[in-house]
């Protein structure tokens, strides 16, 4: 079990890692040229101010691809929802065999996303309420 665990806790540490360096590596040009644009008050080339912002905008695109590769529960899981989800193919299963455990996205919206969405609205209502009590009530005309 401590082994198990190890091996969970260094695969998202690595994770993690490459996610941050990815994060670093997207965005510090961006950062570099404001900073250098900022400070001389030139303005830097269109197709290097372009590629700059892009890269940095789009880090958050790369986050899943950097996932998948580093993952390999996510790959199988992503793999099986694309042959199933997408491509409309049923799961091969030998005849004598039970079916492999997989995660059910219906099943899991079906069976949790109501609780979930209820315990939210009804906590944002209580929330809400305390924040902004409803206003009184008009005076009654008394004609």
């Amino acid at each position: 079990m401590v082994a198990h665990e190890r091996r969970l806790s260094t695969n998202a540490s690595r994770t993690m890692a490459a996610m941050s360096l990815g994060f670093i590596v997207m965005v510090t040009p961006w950062t570099i040229q404001e900073v250098v644009v900022a400070c001389t008050g030139t303005k830097m080339p269109e197709f290097l101010e372009f590629t700059c912002t892009w890269l940095a905008l789009s880090n958050s695109f790369w986050n899943p691809f950097l996932y998948w590769l580093l993952n390999n529960n996510f790959r199988r899981i992503s793999r099986e929802l694309f042959v199933t989800k997408i491509l409309c193919r049923g799961k091969k299963t030998p005849a004598n065999s039970a079916a492999p455990l997989t995660r059910d996205i219906e099943g899991l919206s079906e069976k949790y996303w109501g609780e979930i969405l209820e315990r939210t609205v009804s906590s944002n209502s209580l929330q809400m309420q305390k924040m902004y009590p409803p206003p009184p009530p008009p005076p009654r005309s008394t004609k």
